[in-house]
């Protein structure tokens, strides 16, 4: 037993240094895959109101260019949603409330905008996200398509199998500017202090709620 700790123990003594790279190693990529899927490089806007997103959409199998100008034009606490162009009354969870966000937006109508999210991040640093499922008790019969783009006039859209991007149907073609009318559920004490608009994190617009 003494012969062979004698002749391991320079392999013993490096052990621990080798335990610590090695969690040093896992922490780097658990960083750099964690910093890669959040929300922390965010677009704000100019002296106009505007925040000038520029960026790529990029999975691993799709990528295409996203380039628009987005603003917030209201966020107004409802008790109803209008949809299908008609007005209705919901039926909210105990201790929620339902926001209203109106966005205007402008873009290339070749450019894919589909696919976007967003977001409410509260005056105490709470964040509620946009869920279709949230307006289902509507009893509307058709979701919305997307939150930045118009249902009747979304553009073109990314292919269902992936393999590139599908030009707007006849009809569809959206126009350059436009508006986008949004329903978020939160908490009933919610305070509203930013609207978050994004596709893949890093990067989010973020947009000041005007009071």
């Amino acid at each position: 037993m003494t012969t062979w700790w004698r002749r391991n123990r320079l392999a013993l003594v490096l052990v621990p240094v080798a335990l610590v790279l090695a969690a040093a190693g896992n922490a780097s990529r658990l960083d750099d895959y964690w910093w890669s899927r959040d929300l922390h490089q965010s677009v704000r806007p100019g002296d106009g109101g505007t925040a000038a997103v520029r960026t790529e959409y990029d999975d691993g199998t799709l990528q295409y260019p996203i380039t628009a100008d987005v603003s917030l034009t209201s966020v107004t606490r409802v008790s109803s949603v209008t949809l299908d162009g008609r007005s209705r009354t919901v039926t909210l969870p105990d201790d929620s409330a339902l926001w209203r966000v109106v966005m205007h937006w402008t873009a290339d109508p070749s450019t894919v905008l589909s696919g976007c999210q967003i977001g409410i991040q509260g005056e105490d640093g709470r964040f509620w996200e946009k869920s279709y499922p949230d307006l289902l008790d509507a009893g509307s019969t058709t979701l919305p398509f997307s939150p930045c783009v118009p249902d009747d006039t979304p553009g073109p859209q990314v292919k269902l199998d992936l393999s590139g991007i599908q030009p707007a149907k006849v009809g569809e073609e959206r126009p350059a500017a436009y508006d986008v009318t949004v329903y978020v559920l939160t908490a009933a004490d919610a305070a509203p202090a930013e609207v978050r608009v994004w596709w893949l994190p890093p990067l989010y617009a973020s947009l000041p709620v005007r009071r």
